[in-house]
């Protein structure tokens, strides 16, 4: 009796985490390709669309590594303070924080791995991009930068 009920007990367990794991948020992202204008050139990069809650929650945490021309755009729903950390996150990112019409306005250089301290965007924006350290300076990016979706 006490061996049927323990086998009743473990497939009422495997039904409940089976249960649990298929109502989970999916983990399947979006990329598209973005195009970075700056004085010195053209850059193509493909980032990750981070367009929920969830998936702008978890960012880039816990990637090891990222090939130089991908990333991540985060999409508020309306120009709004962001505020990002470095949480879980084992790769130094460049923050780049965009308006409405994908123009630069403000930038945060080399964010350090795991630093719990905020990156705060200080005025209103609708995007954000994250991409390796050392981009901004390679690529020429600046203030009035534009980043936008390719077509």
């Amino acid at each position: 009796m006490k061996k049927h009920l323990r086998y009743i007990l473990f497939l009422l367990l495997i039904i409940a985490l089976s249960m649990i794991i298929s109502s989970s948020p999916s983990l399947e992202w979006d990329e598209d390709i973005y195009i970075l204008e700056t004085k010195s050139g053209s850059y193509t990069f493909k980032l990750r669309v981070a367009d929920t809650l969830y998936k702008q929650s978890l960012g880039l945490m816990h990637i090891k590594t990222m090939p130089i021309d991908c990333g991540m755009i985060f999409i508020n729903p309306t120009p709004m303070i962001s505020k990002f950390w470095m949480k879980n996150t084992y790769i130094p990112l460049d923050i780049v924080f965009l308006d409405e019409a994908y123009k630069t306005i403000y930038i945060h250089k080399d964010a350090k791995p795991h630093d719990e301290s905020h990156i705060s965007s200080l005025i209103p924006t609708k995007y954000i991009i994250e991409v390796n350290s050392g981009t901004v300076d390679a690529t020429g990016l600046t203030i009035g930068s534009r980043f936008a979706p390719h077509n």
